[in-house]
């Protein structure tokens, strides 16, 4: 790592556990340039129509409101803090009559994660819906996504939903808060059950409210997250990388 020219981080949090793994690297060779999304081509809104075509093809009742999980079956992701708040919620017999967990994805640890839904007495709550390349659809249908990380070189899923007016729940980890911040996103502590069952909650309650703000974001989110401004900001360190070269 020492030997190199450059080391491109796609968010400060990532840039700063470099330095505390590679604490010798002078810091003239780092350079933060974020993570972006083609913003042209992901593109719809999450409304009502799409709520309710989503309830059709899932066979739910207008009543449940579904949280998305679309994150990989991986321990950093945090599925079981997820599992967790459910079984936490599932006291609340108010809330638990409500909701569903859309899980969009497959591999892994996926039988393990079962598992342990199926021994906690939780699979009603769960719907598995297996990989799908193109995740818009789910993003424009369910009600909020959440993700329960427990750290995040750059948290792009986060970017996807708010680009389509999807409401976010979002754990305070690394990587992902920074994408998260001075949005509508939700925040939770990390690897805390008890908060996301909170926040989860929260959401419930307000569901309005924060419905109204994430759409009324929509149109920073296309300007902050728009991949266009990363491709120019690589081109310009490509170019004075090429240019640092020529003169040795």
């Amino acid at each position: 790592m020492g030997k190199v020219d450059i080391i491109q981080s796609v968010s400060n949090d990532a840039e700063e556990n470099v330095k505390e793994y590679f604490p010798r690297i002078s810091k003239k060779k780092l350079k933060v340039i974020h993570n972006g999304v083609d913003i042209e081509t992901f593109y719809g809104k999450n409304n009502e129509y799409q709520r309710k075509a989503l309830r059709i093809e899932l066979n739910l009742d207008r009543q449940y409101y579904i949280y998305g999980y679309l994150g990989r079956f991986m321990p950093e992701k945090g599925f079981t803090n997820l599992i967790d708040a459910v079984e936490i919620l599932a006291e609340d017999q108010l809330i638990i009559g409500k909701i569903k967990i859309l899980v969009v994805n497959d591999g892994a640890y996926i039988r393990e994660y079962k598992a342990i839904i199926e021994r906690k007495k939780l699979s009603k709550y769960f719907i598995f819906h297996g990989f799908i390349p193109d995740i818009r659809r789910i993003l424009e249908g369910i009600d909020a996504l959440v993700i329960p990380s427990l750290w995040e070189a750059y948290g792009l899923l986060a970017a996807e939903a708010l680009l389509v007016s999807c409401p976010v729940i979002a754990s305070e980890c690394m990587g992902l808060r920074e994408v998260a911040r001075d949005t509508p996103a939700i925040m939770f502590k990390t690897a805390d059950a008890q908060s996301l069952a909170n926040a989860m909650r929260f959401y419930i309650d307000n569901i309005a409210e924060i419905r109204a703000k994430t759409e009324s974001y929509l149109p920073t989110a296309r300007e902050r997250y728009d991949s266009r401004k990363t491709a120019a900001q690589l081109d310009t360190l490509f170019d004075e990388m090429m240019k640092r070269r020529g003169r040795r």
